[in-house]
């Protein structure tokens, strides 16, 4: 660095405009970009620091739905049982005892007309009494047993006319404490010695 006339540095050299006013605009400029690097550096070490909302894992999102795994559907029965293909209420939904049996060898009602069996016709009159808080479905589908353990399926035209259409019962929507009687009745072979209607013994 050489010196000038009276032993001055060349300022204008090293600073621009030293020699007369001093142009503080190229200064001013980098100390600003200066602090917005350093607030910028700031905020980005801490990651959660300017932001809101986080991605929650795929557990904490699902929870608090109150929809439990496993729940049965709304509206879904609490007890149904399959009777010969039917869904029925089960007899522990009621007082349940059998009324009466008889024998005949030929039916009639004002839906299927007259109707005569392969055999002869066993009805079994079943007392029902819904013993829950709900409307329940009387099960017209039950099972008679015989003795020599065979099995016989109700027949459904026959029972459902001489409980509905001849005996004015019901076969669905009991109300809570109603009572109804079902008449089951079952085409058995001549010899046949009827033992239990499903738990109900004859």
């Amino acid at each position: 660095m050489r010196p000038v006339s009276g032993g001055r540095l060349e300022s204008a050299r090293l600073w621009p405009g030293v020699g007369g006013a001093w142009d503080s605009a190229p200064v001013i400029r980098f100390v600003g970009l200066a602090v917005a690097f350093l607030l910028t550096a700031g905020c980005s070490s801490n990651p959660e620091a300017g932001s809101a909302s986080r991605t929650l894992p795929l557990e904490s999102a699902s929870a608090g739905t109150g929809a439990p795994t496993g729940a049965p559907a709304p509206g879904a029965s609490p007890s149904l049982v399959e009777n010969n293909g039917t869904l029925e209420s089960p007899l522990s939904d009621f007082r349940a005892e059998v009324a009466g049996t008889s024998w005949a060898t030929s039916l009639t009602d004002s839906l299927h007309g007259t109707t005569r069996p392969a055999g002869r016709y066993l009805l079994v009159r079943v007392s029902l009494h819904n013993i829950t808080d709900r409307p329940v479905t009387p099960p017209a589908h039950l099972s008679l047993h015989g003795a020599d353990g065979s099995e016989f399926p109700p027949l459904w035209d026959q029972t459902f006319g001489q409980t509905v259409l001849v005996g004015h019962g019901k076969v669905n929507d009991l109300g809570p404490g109603a009572r109804t009687t079902v008449v089951l009745v079952y085409d058995v072979p001549r010899g046949t010695k009827p033992k239990t209607v499903a738990d109900l013994k004859l």
